[in-house]
């Protein structure tokens, strides 16, 4: 218990909060979030660029089942100069646990006047409203279509996983499972990943370690998911560089709405009585979802 409760007292505020009122039309929520960047991929040039900092709010109502959408410090090239849009009335419903809002050429209102030349071909949000114990950890997928000529995804940048873990070694070819592991994958807007595993355990009798893989590189795959690759990087525990649990091959495909597939080697190094040097493989495979257990 004491390592899950550092890890998620490790986690930046995601800035998403809430709240609920009751006024003469019905129920409604408003809710804000602005843990995360835009990835915008320019359609005609084939390139994309990093905004960071956007600010989301969502006032949902619950009576029309109906949201409004407003995005402050939007921006879709250099050059460009913030603005702030709104989409309003746009119809919302539950799907698999997610707040879901889809819609489709909508013209957005921008100071106050409706801007045919930002027209939103299609815009999705997802919201898990999902609590891992006292702790409020929603997951956020958002991606829309601009004028088509951008594609938007706004990459949360802290996310918590958890999920079941499966351990090989050369030494056994009885597979090691377990699902008491939790992810921490945290994305930075220069598409590097730091990937935190609070409660790592690769065979029986071992030792649970919190273990930190860090500069993993980071694909973006526009409004579906992400990549993770790393040929190879040390892990640290505490805070200290453990070279003799190399991680090798690191391979990890993200999709936004389901999950994350993880792999990768750990070859722990040790040496034997005759100072012989002795590495066992592990090979680890994780399938991690959002799901609280």
């Amino acid at each position: 218990m004491k390592t899950i409760k550092s890890l998620l007292l490790s986690l930046v505020a995601t800035m998403f909060l809430a709240s609920c009122a009751d006024d003469p039309e019905g129920p409604s929520s408003t809710q804000y979030y602005g843990d995360c960047f835009h990835h915008v991929y320019n359609v005609m040039s084939g390139s994309y660029k990093i905004f960071d900092a956007p600010r989301y709010e969502f006032e949902f109502d619950y009576s029309a089942l109906t949201a409004d959408i407003t995005i402050d410090n939007v921006k879709f090239a250099d050059g460009m100069p913030a603005i702030s849009m709104t989409m309003k009335d746009l119809k919302w419903n539950v799907k698999n646990k997610f707040k879901t809002i889809e819609a489709s050429d909508v013209i957005p209102v921008v100071d106050g006047k409706e801007m045919p030349e930002y027209t939103i071909n299609s815009i999705k949000v997802e919201i898990l409203d999902r609590y891992v114990g006292a702790y409020y950890e929603p997951i956020i997928n958002i991606n829309f279509i601009v004028n088509s000529a951008f594609k938007v995804t706004a990459v949360q940048k802290h996310i918590l996983y958890m999920g079941e873990t499966t351990v090989t070694s050369g030494s056994s070819s009885n597979p090691f499972t377990n699902n008491t592991p939790m992810y921490q994958l945290t994305i930075d807007k220069e598409l590097t990943a730091q990937l935190k595993i609070a409660g790592a355990k690769f065979a029986q009798g071992m030792p649970a370690l919190d273990m930190v893989f860090k500069g993993i590189a980071v694909g973006i795959n526009s409004g579906v998911g992400y990549s993770l690759n790393s040929e190879k990087l040390i892990p640290e525990i505490n805070d200290v560089p453990y070279p003799n649990y190399e991680i090798a091959n690191l391979d990890g495909e993200g999709v936004f709405s389901t999950g994350l597939n993880l792999s990768f080697e750990c070859n722990i190094k040790r040496i034997s009585d005759s100072n012989e040097v002795i590495i066992t493989p592990y090979m680890v495979n994780a399938t991690l979802n959002y799901e609280v257990y």
